[in-house]
């Protein structure tokens, strides 16, 4: 049995980029976050400048007191700032996006079980259509 989704076939489409919040964790959450601690600003100020480096070289000052006592060609190791940092960080990320202006026609070959099954899924469905993103909200209407 062969059933379609219908709709404009030739509909067009609107592109751009756009910036989203992606959370990470890992030893480049001094590069990637933008939230963090004020006691940390004037070490990230230095670090930004190439005044100091925070790395996790042996030889890298672990001492708390480097927060805010350090000179310039400091080594710092990553742990002074570990704490002044959240357990996870967002980081800006650039992703496209495509719309379509109008609908799509899909057509779906499958048994007459599951197109059963479809169509009444489809007739009362359990919540909105989702297609696995954030923006992935969809409206499916079903003709055999």
């Amino acid at each position: 049995m062969a059933c379609a989704l219908w709709g404009n076939g030739s509909a067009p489409l609107l592109h751009y980029d756009d910036l989203w919040t992606q959370h990470l964790r890992g030893n480049t959450f001094v590069e990637g976050s933008r939230n963090y601690d004020a006691q940390a600003i004037p070490l990230m100020n230095a670090k930004r400048g190439g005044r100091v480096k925070v790395n996790e070289k042996a030889g890298a000052r672990k001492d708390a007191a480097a927060l805010n006592d350090f000179k310039v060609d400091d080594d710092i190791h990553l742990t002074v700032l570990r704490p002044h940092f959240p357990q996870y960080y967002s980081s800006p990320t650039q992703r496209g996006y495509v719309e379509p202006q109008g609908a799509y026609r899909v057509g779906i070959e499958t048994s007459p079980e599951l197109a059963a099954v479809l169509r009444a899924a489809l007739a009362d469905p359990a919540a909105p259509l989702y297609l696995g993103s954030n923006d992935g909200w969809v409206e499916i209407d079903w003709h055999e």
